[in-house]
């Protein structure tokens, strides 16, 4: 991410990448989401928020990601580390309102709500 993030303002404008907002012109719930990151990895957490509120999220995921990754591979941490079933129940649980709060996000950002 931190690579890429900084690969791509260097790529030439190729218009919006959404297949969504592309075609009907709607925004869809992860629109904003590589500016944010981008934002996001550069430092910038308001505009990154600003763009897509997972951004920052993800960014935050992904590097805990690594670090536990890392831990596994040097053995400080366990081969096998239980996730709690409740976790899961919880994740499902909040999918679908997560999703419809970063449409409406989305849509009032692009000025359709």
């Amino acid at each position: 991410m931190v690579g890429l993030s900084y690969a791509v303002p260097l790529a030439p404008n190729l218009g919006t990448l959404c297949p969504l907002r592309r075609v009907t012109g709607v925004p869809c719930p992860f629109c904003g989401l590589t500016t944010g990151v981008v934002a996001t990895t550069h430092g910038h957490l308001v505009p990154g928020l600003g763009a897509n509120p997972l951004a920052p999220v993800l960014v935050l995921a992904t590097g805990v990601g690594w670090m536990l990754w890392a831990l596994r591979r040097s053995g400080r941490l366990a081969t096998r580390w239980p996730v709690h079933p409740g976790l899961w129940r919880w994740a499902r649980w909040a999918l679908g309102p997560g999703l419809l709060f970063l449409w409406v996000f989305e849509l009032h950002r692009f000025g359709y709500a």
